[in-house]
C-alpha cells in the first residue's frame, strides 16, 4: 500500500482498485459454502436452542452446547483443510 499515490489513499480513483487486493476472481467453491452454512446453524440455531435449555434448567443443556461446540470446532478445521484461498 506504499506505492498508493495520496489522490488514490484520499478516495479518487476508487474504481481502479486492483481485484487481487482484497478479493479474488475464483468462485467460491462448495467447501467454503458448507464451512458458511454448517457454522451459521452452529451459532445461530445450536448455541441458541442449548442457551435456552440451560436457561430452562433442562438436562439437554449440557451435550446440545458440546454438540454444538463438535460443530464448530469441526467445521472450523475442515474449513482450514486444504489450499489457502484469498478471498
Amino acid at each position: 500500500m506504499a506505492n498508493m499515490t495520496l489522490e488514490f489513499r484520499h478516495g479518487e480513483g476508487v474504481d481502479r482498485i486492483p481485484t487481487d487486493w482484497f478479493t479474488s476472481g475464483d468462485p467460491i467453491d462448495s467447501i467454503i459454502w458448507a464451512h458458511i452454512t454448517l457454522m451459521v446453524i452452529a451459532f445461530a440455531v445450536v448455541f441458541p436452542i442449548g442457551m435456552v435449555l440451560g436457561l430452562g434448567k433442562s438436562r439437554w443443556h449440557i451435550p446440545v452446547q458440546v454438540f454444538g461446540l463438535l460443530v464448530a470446532d469441526s467445521v472450523l478445521k475442515a474449513g482450514n483443510i486444504g489450499k489457502p484461498a484469498k478471498y
